[in-house]
């Protein structure tokens, strides 16, 4: 009598549950710059002086999804036989295997669909908040007031000696804060401008005009803030020059493109999940 087949001690759903919370706990680590994404990130700033944003979270999110398959395939293998499914559990599994097989370019294209279409939602929003130039105040920003449009002038004094230079991906910004005359190192900063190393804004002006950065501070800059004893966690960054309400039909295009991209993903994965000769 032939020996029972053997089967994961683990469901795959299961691992694939664990692959999950993974993707989830460095996208988180990437927007807060924390954990596996910033130990990557600095890793690359020691050694080459700079890190591609991308790079650094596939850096971090590898080893984990590495060590998972190993310990997977590790208990797997240490499955009593007495415990493997029955043949008919074994049928299900591995027609639950081909159907995954089958819609996994689909599920691609639908997860790379909605990541983009989140952002072009993102940056829609705000160039329909941008359309109106609204004038305020670093005073009026560190007393909590919040702008309505995020295409602002903001009064205030360049903190110069304060500047802080990244790279990010292929691009150098310089960051420079922004306050009121009776701001106090005590006290949060309320506004980072943002430009690039190619801009020369004349940083005694009494105002800069610019867009409100939807991404907010840079895990790198904030972290680089707090060594020197500034708290930047909330603070707004406004791109020197930025007009966002240009970038309107931009986001439009692309967050039709990506929702398309949605739609057929969905259907065809609906297809070939239920019939595998569509």
């Amino acid at each position: 009598m032939a020996a029972p087949s053997r089967s994961p001690a683990v469901n795959p759903r299961t691992l694939y549950l664990l692959y999950g919370v993974e993707l989830l706990w460095v996208a988180y680590s990437a927007y807060s710059y924390s954990g596996p994404y910033r130990w990557s990130a600095e890793l690359s700033l020691h050694v080459f002086g700079a890190y591609e944003p991308r790079i650094a979270f596939l850096t971090a999110l590898l080893p984990l999804v590495i060590a998972t398959a190993i310990l997977f395939r590790r208990l797997g293998g240490r499955l009593p036989a007495l415990l493997s499914p029955g043949a008919e559990r074994a049928r299900r599994s591995e027609m639950l295997t081909a159907r995954v097989t089958r819609i996994k370019p689909w599920l691609m294209l639908a997860s790379g669909g909605a990541v983009i279409f989140f952002l072009a939602g993102r940056d829609l929003l705000a160039a329909r908040a941008g359309a109106i130039l609204v004038h305020t105040s670093c005073a009026s920003l560190e007393a909590g007031n919040v702008p309505t449009s995020t295409w602002l002038e903001i009064e205030g004094m360049a903190l110069e000696n304060a500047a802080v230079t990244t790279k990010e991906s292929h691009s150098q910004y310089v960051y420079v804060p922004l306050a009121s005359g009776a701001w106090s190192k005590e006290k949060p900063l309320a506004v980072l401008l943002r430009f690039g190393l190619d801009q020369q804004p004349k940083l005694d002006s009494a105002a800069f005009q610019g867009g409100v950065s939807v991404a907010g501070v840079p895990g790198m800059v904030r972290a680089e803030y707090e060594a020197a004893g500034a708290n930047v966690q909330n603070a707004l960054v406004l791109i020197v020059g930025d007009v966002p309400h240009h970038g309107l039909m931009r986001s439009q295009l692309v967050a039709a493109a990506a929702l398309l991209a949605l739609l057929v993903a969905g259907l065809m994965s609906r297809r070939r999940w239920a019939d595998p000769s569509n």
